[in-house]
């Protein structure tokens, strides 16, 4: 044992040394690649100019050793009035998965360059999905100086959105460089996006929610007026009174507030096999994340009084307000596939809806819809790749009315998904992109009281 640490404390300190001398070697290296590859051009014009005599390739050498001496002193000498800046590296906006990325100001740099100088802020990001599967990127962004320098991060999937940023000052040929400052290093969680092809989601779309609210909607109603205030529901704002007056105005009904209504979700982020990632796993993995999103904003932005119990793996998060939804949404960004024996006992179920979200990669799932009021959503592989066409329109038909609504998703063609929307790509996959898992079942259930309704999705990289 006493062995084993002291080989693990070696390595460590081994790769603690490598990484200390590539610090201080990139930090004091006065050359760019560009530079260097200047440089050794310059030193074999002079070497062949010595051995052939020619008196215009040496004075050649010796203007370009000359021109490049004079840009290094040039850096230099700002160096030490840059080095005690304060600079600081801040979001702008909320991380989101989105084809535009998010953007992260660089603050700090208020002096101006002198001639034929820049600041050069050079940016490095790795996009942790899930384990095993991320995106690298880097950027590289110059500014005269006096003013922020924005860097833009690509953020294609949801996930954990690691950054490095170091700051130089070079010349305007990117010829000679020298390091200024601390490396900045920030961690933002980056939210999933809506989903494509999903509609928007109503409790009223609900047997159970349909009864209370038609109770007390029967009752005779008075309302009365006041000013707006954060947290009111937006379809509560009487906007014909408002326009007249320099503010908002909210209609309130004091004297039957609509009861809590509780949605339970239950997300089935489980994988029998832990197999290596792939880009199918990857896709509807992000998939969960951003429709079970989407399906909690819908419902919260659609009515009011709603409560969300959302159970993960080992995990139950409640939510009602914004900010505890918020706190959801930062949960989800970072779920990741488990193994079903990782799963903890659900907490009983109380009365009314029961939501399932699940994907093919459970197949732990059959026959879920046993309960009573129980729906499933599951995302499916796109019919003619591998698996039968789900069936999420005879499940829709079974409800009645309410199926209408909640099979408009498997009704549907299948949603493609690209990880790149663009034909150039803005950041570098890993080998999980090239992996596909074939053979993927569309979700099955019994028949019973609930939905159920299926997101046929066609993963692409671009």
């Amino acid at each position: 044992m006493t062995a084993q640490s002291g080989v693990s404390g070696a390595g460590v300190g081994a790769g603690g040394r490598a990484r200390g001398f590539a610090d201080g070697f990139r930090r004091h290296y006065p050359l760019t690649t560009l530079g260097t590859a200047a440089a050794l051009a310059l030193i074999a014009v002079f070497i062949n100019a010595f051995r052939t005599a020619a008196s215009y390739d040496l004075a050649l050498a010796l203007l370009g050793f000359a021109a490049l001496g004079v840009l290094l002193i040039a850096v230099r000498a700002q160096l030490r009035a840059y080095d005690a800046l304060e600079c600081g590296l801040q979001p702008v906006g909320r991380a989101a998965a989105a084809r535009g990325g998010i953007s992260f100001r660089l603050s700090g740099i208020e002096r101006e360059t002198v001639l034929f100088t820049r600041v050069h802020a050079v940016l490095n990001a790795s996009l942790e999905h899930s384990a095993d599967a991320s995106l690298r990127m880097r950027r590289e962004v110059s500014s005269g100086g006096g003013e922020p320098i924005l860097l833009r991060a690509a953020t294609p999937l949801s996930g954990r959105l690691r950054l490095q940023v170091t700051t130089e000052l070079r010349d305007v040929f990117s010829l000679v460089r020298a390091q200024f400052g601390d490396r900045l290093e920030r961690t933002e969680l980056v939210l999933p996006g809506p989903p494509p092809g999903v509609r928007e989601y109503d409790i009223d779309s609900y047997s159970a929610a349909e009864e209370h609210r038609r109770q007390n909607r029967s009752e005779h109603e008075r309302y009365y007026m006041r000013e707006y205030t954060p947290g009111d529901r937006l379809r509560d704002i009487n906007w014909k009174a408002s326009s007249r007056l320099p503010f908002l105005i909210t209609r309130v009904s004091p004297q039957s507030e609509e009861p809590t209504t509780v949605v339970q979700i239950e997300v089935r982020h489980y994988r029998a096999a832990l197999t290596p990632p792939s880009l199918d796993s990857v896709i509807h993995l992000e998939m969960l994340r951003a429709w079970v999103l989407w399906f909690i904003r819908s419902l919260s932005n659609n009515a009011a009084a709603i409560r969300f119990r959302v159970q993960t793996a080992g995990t139950l998060l409640e939510a009602e307000t914004e900010e505890e939804i918020d706190r959801v949404a930062e949960h989800l960004s970072t779920l990741e596939f488990v193994s079903p024996r990782a799963a903890q006992p659900a907490p009983g179920r109380q009365r009314g809806e029961w939501f399932v979200f699940s994907t093919p990669f459970d197949t732990t799932r059959a026959a879920r819809l046993r309960g009573e009021r129980e729906h499933l959503l599951a995302t499916a592989p796109a019919p003619g790749r591998g698996a039968a066409p789900g069936p999420g329109r005879a499940a829709a038909a079974r409800a009645g009315e309410g199926g209408a609504a909640a099979g408009g998703a498997a009704a549907g063609g299948a949603q493609v998904v690209t990880v790149f929307p663009g034909r150039a790509l803005s950041a570098l996959p890993g080998t999980w992109a090239l992996r596909r898992t074939r053979d993927l079942a569309p979700a099955q259930a019994e028949p019973g009281d609930g939905l159920l309704e299926t997101l046929s999705i066609l993963p692409r990289l671009i």
